[in-house]
């Protein structure tokens, strides 16, 4: 299981970790390399479950 990683503070773009395809949105596969994502890391050293990130932010 991997976790996106965000580019900036913005949080309006992250990165695969697994073959650096960047999206705007975090989703649950990456649309390049189909690895399977279960969260975001944070700028604040921590992780937060795409759940999470959905009750805050809209996912697709």
């Amino acid at each position: 299981m991997h976790f996106w990683m965000p580019v900036d503070e913005k949080y309006d773009a992250f990165d695969c970790e697994v073959c650096d395809a960047m999206v705007s949105k975090p989703c649950r596969k990456c649309p390049k390399c189909g690895a399977e994502y279960i969260g975001v890391y944070t700028f604040t050293d921590s992780i937060m479950t795409l759940d999470e990130y959905e009750e805050t932010h809209k996912l697709p």
